[in-house]
């Protein structure tokens, strides 16, 4: 009983599965038929040289100084609280 549910089971949502596939496919098909238009064509917005070489991460060290730098400064802004006697 529980076999023959499972291969019911199976079945219908193989079936499912293999219509939505094939409505898929002819779906992307129909985008591919010629219709006897030409498409325009678009121009891509691609960014420059410098724009792309702008994007690179600093070397390790640098960044490691720059951290070092940026952290002795926080430091020295913080006062040391002071106790006072009670």
């Amino acid at each position: 009983m529980i076999l023959e549910t499972l291969q019911e089971n199976h079945s219908t949502q193989f079936g499912a599965i293999e219509e939505k596939a094939r409505d898929t496919f002819q779906q992307n098909n129909m985008d591919c038929k010629p219709s006897g238009n030409t498409r325009v064509r678009c121009d891509t917005d691609v960014p420059s040289k410098m724009a792309i070489e702008s994007l690179e991460a600093m070397p390790m060290e640098t960044l490691l100084e720059e951290f070092r730098e940026r952290r002795s400064f926080k430091l020295s802004e913080v006062k040391e609280p002071k106790i006072s006697p009670t």
